[in-house]
């Protein structure tokens, strides 16, 4: 491991060409092979922040209670962590049951589930799990039994379950549960005996029983019979005493040797507790400390000492030799500590380490990702691999690792010392790599190593420092058909086959420097299928070809190719044990299943449907057990060949990335797999690759009814039991497996008994909604499974009681029951009396049906006549007006060539003329009401419409017309054609309805916002109940016409945005109201 932690290199977006993406085009200067040790494994750390709504980037202390959830004190609030949410504690004033300080400074659990807190402050608080509460425990200056401050800064709880408070200044305290009070233990100057300082900093039991306390004048050992101190300090003159008096972290390790941490350095206790060793910051040796003011101290649970320092996170690799291994914050690497300040150090249930830390939040890391092995380059450091694009493996006799990168030339790792040494291209340097862009590697059977690059093949020979070029001649047909190398295998005769990228594949034969080439030929459908070759395997008869179109089978002896399939990009070939070929290609995985008398082959598909996180497969292991391992674009799987079945790992898990590359995998003469990708690569064992067995609790976080979260009044852990009204037909719960390794891939599952008869999987998914469930009673079951699939089948059971409405309750049943009974006695009685009663109200009833069925014909005779009007309108127009014209122009041209007749013959053609305009006027008000009415709309002077309607109708001389016009203008926007045949049609109404003479009168005025034209008469006038119908189509109170007049002038008005009024009596005559919105409120374009 190396000290400030590992540098990512900058993520590149991913490109679209896979050729760009197989091979990185680097401009790199040359450098001499680099030398470099060996570094312990490095940490991607995850980080918990404010931005995740951790309340304050402080975090001092942490603690997993007994229930699951992992709580972190911050300098402004207790957070409650399910994995997903923060719950953040503070104090509230008006609240006594709340903390008494918002800052955090210690935590310690209580065996009775309940736990303690320290606050600055506050003084000392007790979290209540049954009631989710606080009780606080303050120092009262009144009162020497109460805490001697309320500035705590240690809390610890001892194997009799005595709490001990440490504060800032004014020493130790005791709790006694029984009384609620405390008893002190001060510093004092006379009494060597005593506390050796009030400054308090760290408290803790060994296995022997016997309380260390740390302060800032040293250490203590605590007689509990005596109720006297032992005093450990700093000696200047004695290099075994402590090395500082500011001791701030105290730890017994699994072998019973105490740790001390100063703010001068860490220290170990001797045996038999002969002084100390100490461990300091050397700035002359990286795998010292890398700081020497010591803040906490932890040891996991695979007996590994982590320590906390002012300047990252250490790790004791060998106390014998003071090695430590550093993981410091990296700003460049999102994946490194979160700040260098440590604060706090703890390891959860599920083995996930957490790591508190000043103004960076948490940072957590799961250690069962070391099982993967990840290395990667750190640009800072020299001893580190080259380039973290890994494109490629192989190893030497020695068990040496060689590593291809791309853009960082060809890496030796030895894998017993650690070392690593770099080859680069040197330009003029005719011995060194071709090439940066190192593609694939193969060492042969011969010793010999082979790399293929983006400028030629190389082959270094064993003992040999300088490379031999095989390059691309155009004048040499036996030489390389292309310098851009992408794949190399070597066949059971020690023949190395070359593939390139767009020129075929190449075969040299053992102990020969001439190239044979195969290439596809467009005229030859036995040629190659595609010239970019990039995978190779054999059996006993043939050679397997993996091309950038597809599957192609080379048969040596004929020199032909059969075409299998029609598969996508093939990466990578593998022949299993059992002689079945595995094809790794940009849609998946597939087993070659058969080979038909056709030469039709037949395969087996795996895809994301059967459990891969991406079908592009760019590599595949085997490891001792038969299974297959495969790199993709998100993650590595691990694939049981039998079953099918797959267990992916992603990041989390401790991958170098969830990105792979293509020809980045091997599988040593160990059994060891490598796989590398875009941020260095991962070296492991697949049987270390375990997962954590033990089944995470599962808890309620959230409930929630009409979508309003519901507060019980307790721990919703607690309840075990909801009643609902039925009312609430839409309710949510939300679950938490409180594992916290990779929470994102908990799962999840219930059963609502009562309603399912087996589980539901939902997946990732941990909101559980209902609705409109029948009253009853159901119990809700949730089950949880951590990211390694480990199940929790008690998981936690809530019983649901919908209550149902009154109508549906027992004493309402009862009630009705008993009031039918009641009513039974009165039916005989009421017997006739309720015939009588339905007889006149049957009556009634045919009464009201009659007028309603007479009024349901006369709106059917009215729908008919309507409908047989529409129909009819347009055949009107073409088959009756047309003889109307014929016969007015024969009665036209009879009067023109007529001799004098007779004045009866006069009369019958005038009567003849007279009833073709009336028939032609009909038909026009059939074709007018038929159509639609089209509004063209236009400002116009209303007084200007009634002008040209009034002329337009002549009126017959005994008529007297009288005008009111309003002087002004009244503009109004509409159509004015339909507003003039409108008030046309008034005026003629009127006329017709004084046969005898009399006064019209026309008039035009403003009300308003509205232009108002009255159209008055003094004639017969409208009886009152034909005034509600006038304007109903096809009804007429004339003996004459078809009664569409006024209807088509009322759709007129409307279509204007307008509407027509009537008010008239018997012999009083008839006044008709048109009425518009004048034009800044009139609409644009009024529907019809």
């Amino acid at each position: 491991m190396r000290a400030g932690g590992a540098m990512t290199a900058p993520r590149r977006p991913p490109l679209r060409r896979w050729p760009c993406r197989l091979g990185l085009a680097l401009a790199l200067a040359g450098l001499p092979p680099a030398v470099a040790a060996q570094h312990s494994p490095s940490i991607r750390f995850e980080r918990l922040t404010q931005e995740q709504g951790l309340s304050q980037g402080t975090v001092n202390c942490l603690l997993q209670d007994r229930i699951g959830f992992l709580w972190l004190g911050t300098q402004d609030g207790l957070d409650r962590y399910d994995g997903y949410r923060f719950t953040v504690y503070k104090h509230d004033p008006q609240d006594p049951t709340s903390l008494p300080s918002s800052w955090i400074s210690a935590l310690a659990l209580d065996p009775s589930g309940d736990f303690w807190i320290g606050t600055e402050g506050g003084g000392l608080a007790r979290w209540h799990q049954a009631s989710d509460s606080f009780t606080s425990y303050r120092h009262d200056p009144r009162d020497p039994s109460s805490l001697s401050s309320d500035r705590v800064r240690a809390v610890y709880v001892d194997r009799q379950g005595v709490l001990w408070a440490g504060t800032f200044d004014a020493g130790l305290n005791r709790l006694d549960p029984e009384r609620g009070s405390f008893v002190r233990f001060r510093h004092r100057p006379d009494d060597k005996a005593s506390l050796s300082d009030d400054r308090v900093r760290a408290i803790y039991e060994d296995r022997l029983g016997q309380l260390w306390v740390g302060t800032l004048g040293g250490l203590n050992r605590f007689d509990r019979g005596s109720g006297t101190f032992a005093r450990y300090r700093h000696d200047p003159a004695d290099v075994t005493s402590l090395s500082s008096d500011a001791v701030l972290a105290l730890l017994e390790d699994h072998a019973g040797t105490l740790w001390v941490g100063t703010e001068k350095g860490l220290n170990r206790r001797l045996p038999g507790g002969a002084g100390f060793a100490r461990y300091r910051h050397d700035p002359a040796q990286p795998a010292s400390l890398s700081h020497d003011l010591v803040r906490v101290l932890f040891e996991d649970g695979e007996r590994r000492l982590w320590i906390g320092t002012d300047r990252g996170l250490n790790l004791l690799e060998d106390a014998a030799a003071g090695i430590f291994a550093a993981y410091r914050q990296s700003p460049a690497d999102p994946s490194s500590l979160s700040a260098d300040r440590v604060m706090a150090i703890y390891q959860d249930r599920s083995g996930v380490m957490w790591i508190g830390t000043q103004g960076g939040g948490a940072s957590k890391w799961n250690p069962r990702s070391w099982a993967f092995g990840h290395q990667r380059a750190d640009p800072s450091r020299a001893e580190s691999l080259s380039s973290n694009a890994v494109s490629a493996f192989a190893e030497d006799g020695e068990g040496r690792l060689w590593i291809g990168t791309l853009g960082g030339g060809l890496d030796l790792l030895d894998r017993s010392s650690g070392r690593v040494t770099v080859y680069r291209h040197r330009p003029g340097d005719p011995q060194s790599l071709s090439d940066d862009r190192v593609s694939s590697l193969l060492r042969d059977r011969q010793g010999s190593l082979w790399i293929g690059t983006f400028e030629g093949l190389d082959r270094l020979d064993p003992g040999a420092r300088a490379f031999r070029h095989y390059r691309h001649d155009p004048r040499r047909p036996s030489s390389l058909s292309s310098n851009v190398v992408a794949s190399l295998f070597e066949d059971r005769q020690g023949n190395l086959w070359v593939g390139t990228y767009g020129a075929g594949f190449n075969l040299l034969l053992r102990g020969s420097d001439a190239f044979r080439r195969f290439r596809h030929r467009p005229d030859d459908p036995t040629s190659l299928r595609n010239d970019q070759v990039l995978a190779f395997a054999e059996d006993d008869e043939a050679l397997w070809i993996g091309t950038f179109e597809g599957l192609d089978r080379f048969d040596p002896e004929s020199g032909t190719f059969q075409h299998l399939g029609e598969l996508d990009a093939v990466f990578v070939l593998h022949r299993d044990d059992a002689g079945t070929l595995w094809i790794g290609t940009r849609s998946g995985l597939y087993r070659l299943t058969g080979i038909e008398a056709s030469g039709a082959a037949t395969f087996d598909r795996f895809g994301e449907r059967d459990g891969l996180p991406n079908e592009v497969i760019w590599g595949i292991q085997p490891d001792d057990r038969g299974r297959l391992w495969l790199s993709t674009n998100k993650g590595l799987c691990r694939f049981e060949k039998q079953h099918g079945e797959l267990r992916c790992f992603d990041v989390s898990h401790g991958l170098q990335s969830n990105e792979f590359n293509y020809g980045a995998h091997f599988r040593s003469r160990s059994g060891e797999l490598f796989f590398g990708g875009v941020n260095g690569f991962n070296a492991f064992f697949p049987d270390a690759v375990g997962a954590h067995s033990a089944p995470p609790p599962v808890v309620v976080t959230s409930f929630t009814k009409l979508n309003n979260e519901v507060d019980f009044g307790r721990p919703l852990f607690a309840v075990d039991a909801i009643t609902l009204d039925h009312r609430d037909y839409f309710f949510s719960f939300e679950l938490a497996a409180l594992d916290y390794a990779a929470p994102h891939k908990n799962r999840y599952r219930y059963m609502l008994e009562g309603l399912d008869h087996d589980w539901v999987d939902v997946g990732e998914r941990r909101l559980l909604t209902f609705t409109n469930l029948d009253p009853g009673t159901y119990v809700l079951r949730a089950q949880g499974a951590n990211s390694d699939g480990a199940w929790n089948e008690a998981g936690v059971a809530v019983r649901i009681t919908i209550t149902p409405p009154f109508w549906l309750t027992w004493w309402f049943k009862a009630a009705v029951l008993l009031s039918g009974l009641a009513g039974a006695a009165l039916v005989h009685s009421l017997r006739t009396r309720s015939i009588r009663r339905n007889n006149e109200r049957l009556k009634r009833l045919v009464e009201e049906r009659t007028r309603e069925l007479e009024e349901a014909q006369r709106q059917l005779l009215r729908r008919e006549r309507l409908a047989v009007l529409g129909e009819l309108a347009g055949s009107v127009a073409h088959e009756i007006r047309n003889p109307l014209g014929v016969m007015k122009n024969a009665i036209y041209y009879l009067r023109l060539t007529r001799t004098p007749l007779d004045p009866r013959t006069d009369k019958h053609l005038a009567l003849i003329e007279k009833e073709i305009e009336r028939s032609n006027e009909i038909i026009t008000e059939l074709l007018d009401y038929a159509r639609e009415p089209s509004s063209r709309i236009a400002p116009f002077a209303l007084q200007d419409a009634f002008e040209r309607a009034a002329a337009a109708e002549r009126t017959p001389p005994e008529v007297r017309v009288v005008r009111d016009y309003d002087p002004q203008p009244l503009i109004v926007a509409g159509d004015r054609g339909q507003i003039e045949r409108l008030l046309a049609n008034l005026i003629r109404n009127a006329c017709q309805a004084m046969p005898q003479g009399g006064e019209l009168r026309l008039a035009c005025h403003r009300r308003g916002a509205e232009a108002v034209a009255v159209v008055a008469d003094d004639g017969v006038g409208i009886a009152a109940e034909d005034l509600e119908r006038i304007f109903e189509p096809l009804y007429s109170g004339k003996a004459t016409g078809i009664g569409l007049g006024l209807a088509l002038s009322r759709r007129y008005a409307e279509a204007n945005g307008g509407r027509i009024e009537c008010e008239s009596a018997l012999g009083e005559g008839a006044t008709f109201r048109l009425i518009l919105p004048l034009a800044d409120r009139a609409p644009a374009a009024a529907p019809a």
